[in-house]
């Protein structure tokens, strides 16, 4: 433990309970999924008042509605929080107060993939169609191989009933990330919007094997918009 804690704190030999704090949270996030450091973080947090930490420590628990409970100042948060507080939202279906955090973020100068592609993802979410158009060729300048961003733009055409323009991306994105369930589900909107059903199933079912649960939710989302 002293040895995670001087990580941290090289020239403190007693670091205060917010280094401690987020060394453990850190520890847990980057290099060892043992309970002990989650355990000892939230023993620190009962006892100090760290609300920008205990975020975290929510976050990273998945305790999504705690974190969008907590009374933060927003304009504390760095972009990292702000895209905590984001898909901490998206998560319990609020999609609304998704983007809000996420264009927050983005507002931080935010140049973190992660956070970028939340943004892109928040913005399809919300049905801003063209905002997602453009913020995605954007970010392919900066990401110009990434599979993700690819599916996303493809995603934004295709629900702008622009397929034959979604075609090129959405067949980079296979090639780029041909295990990544999000990107196998663009190509089956793609293929049901086209009435190719059988090529549909195929990918469904490369889905059902990779993620069982996410195949769950999607199938029952096809279903809500007549899909067979």
């Amino acid at each position: 433990v002293q040895n995670l804690i001087g990580l941290y704190a090289v020239n403190n030999p007693n670091p205060d309970s917010y280094t401690k704090t987020k060394a453990y949270l850190e520890y847990w996030e980057k290099f060892d999924k043992n309970p002990f450091y989650l355990q000892r973080a939230k023993e620190l947090l009962d006892q100090h008042n760290h609300p920008r930490l205990l975020l975290k420590y929510y976050y990273l628990v998945e305790s999504y509605q705690d974190a969008v409970q907590l009374k933060i100042d927003t304009e504390t948060l760095t972009a990292w929080e702000l895209f905590m507080l984001s898909q901490s939202h998206s998560k319990l279906g609020q999609e609304r107060k998704a983007l809000f955090y996420s264009r927050l973020a983005i507002d931080k100068k935010a140049d973190q993939p992660s956070i970028l592609k939340e943004h892109a993802k928040q913005l399809l979410s919300n049905s801003k169609l063209q905002e997602a158009e453009q913020f995605a060729k954007q970010l392919l300048v900066q990401l110009p191989e990434d599979g993700e961003v690819m599916s996303h733009l493809a995603k934004t055409l295709i629900l702008r009933n622009r397929l034959m323009e979604a075609e090129p991306y959405l067949s980079e994105a296979l090639r780029l990330e041909p295990m990544n369930v999000e990107v196998l589900e663009t190509m089956v909107n793609w293929l049901y919007r086209q009435n190719k059903l059988k090529e549909a199933k195929e990918y469904l079912n490369k889905i059902k094997q990779l993620s069982p649960t996410y195949y769950t939710e999607l199938e029952k989302g096809l279903s809500n918009f007549g899909y067979p």
